[in-house]
């Protein structure tokens, strides 16, 4: 079972959903 830890951070004044995987990064943006 892989983790994936989703992240809720401030990005450029966006809220912005980062979710780390073990080999990629993927940034899902809320406009």
């Amino acid at each position: 079972v892989e983790e994936v830890s989703p992240d809720l951070q401030n990005v450029k004044g966006e809220q912005c959903i980062i979710v780390r995987t073990r080999d990629a990064r993927i940034v899902l943006t809320h406009t």
